[in-house]
């Protein structure tokens, strides 16, 4: 799909947004369509506007995004995909390193099961860094970390 007038694109949106709320004009309907509205007027969506308008972004995608995902800028988005990674490292280094030690002194937040994997951080005893926790623990049930 080449570039579209906004009027093209306006209209668009509406029937899927008439389509996606079970097709009545309700709160709903109108609430969508405000905070969409809201979320073009944005000066941060200048990028998204030129997508919308270039179909590079279908109006299907458009109109399923939140305005928290759409205005975080894809070198944002590459920093807080690369923090997760790094993330998912150190739990690996920390599990190959010490394998962890089965415990049931903990009930996990998920799933409240009471199989748990304790993985100690070494701080050094560093009071400023607030960041490190003590301890990571992993729910062998479900798998979720927490810290504490």
């Amino acid at each position: 799909a080449g570039p579209r007038t906004a009027a093209d694109v306006a209209v668009a949106v509406e029937a899927e947004v008439y389509k996606a709320v079970g097709k009545a004009t309700g709160k709903a309907y109108q609430a969508r369509c405000r905070s969409l509205a809201s979320l073009l007027r944005a000066p941060r969506a200048a990028e998204l506007r030129a997508n919308v308008r270039a179909g590079r972004c279908s109006v299907e995608e458009f109109c399923g995004l939140r305005a928290s995902d759409a205005l975080i800028s894809e070198q944002e988005r590459a920093r807080r995909q690369e923090k997760r990674e790094r993330e998912a490292r150190a739990i690996e280094m920390l599990r190959s390193e010490n394998a962890g030690e089965a415990s049931d002194a903990y009930t996990c937040t998920e799933c409240k099961g009471r199989r748990c994997a304790l993985f100690h951080t070494n701080s050094m005893g560093a009071v400023h860094l607030t960041t490190v926790p003590d301890m990571i623990v992993q729910c062998l049930d479900c798998m979720h970390r927490f810290t504490i």
